[in-house]
């Protein structure tokens, strides 16, 4: 279950308990940015939160300016009870906090994004947390899922406007069939 703070506190609250009952990996982008989710126990049931720096700063007080300070951030918000925690920075790519006892990594960890030539930046956000959601549900691991989604993003980038911009399946080939 993919969420946005786009919609009502509540209706994320109820979608969240809900997507709990149903063991469904909850997914929650808090964007734009709610000071209503600082400490709110609905992030103990969050499997994966994706703010930005600025986001991030709102939720935990934390000035994000760079790898460190995203894992201090993600460290706050685990401490809610968020299992993992994914910083966009933009063109810095992002810092990935998994839990402590993870297998899926030693720890935190950047992916960065291709360099590409920035026109609008509009569905950037959409575009990563979308692309997340599904290579997830398309049984990904968190390091390839999170790849693709950079990936994605990098591409919105590069074009005008927010359905305009998202990549193809096609464009994302080469990123969805690789090993890396």
């Amino acid at each position: 279950v993919l969420l946005s703070a786009e919609i009502p506190i509540a209706t994320i609250r109820a979608v969240i308990r809900r997507s709990v009952q149903h063991e469904a990996l909850v997914i929650l982008n808090p964007a734009p940015a709610l000071q209503e989710f600082r400490g709110d126990a609905v992030l103990a049931d969050v499997d994966v939160l994706t703010p930005n720096e600025h986001e991030a700063k709102m939720l935990t007080g934390i000035e994000v300016a760079g790898f460190e300070s995203a894992v201090e951030a993600g460290r706050c918000l685990q401490e809610f009870g968020v299992t993992t925690v994914i910083v966009t920075r933009g063109s810095q790519g992002v810092v990935v906090v998994p839990p402590i006892d993870s297998i899926e990594s030693e720890g935190p960890w950047v992916v960065s994004p291709p360099e590409v030539q920035v026109t609008d930046t509009t569905a950037a956000g959409d575009c990563f947390n979308g692309l997340l959601a599904a290579e997830l549900a398309r049984g990904q691991s968190l390091a390839k899922a999170v790849k693709v989604a950079v990936v994605g993003a990098s591409i919105s980038v590069t074009r005008a406007g927010a359905q305009t911009s998202l990549p193809t399946v096609e464009e994302l080939a080469p990123s969805i069939t690789s090993t890396n």
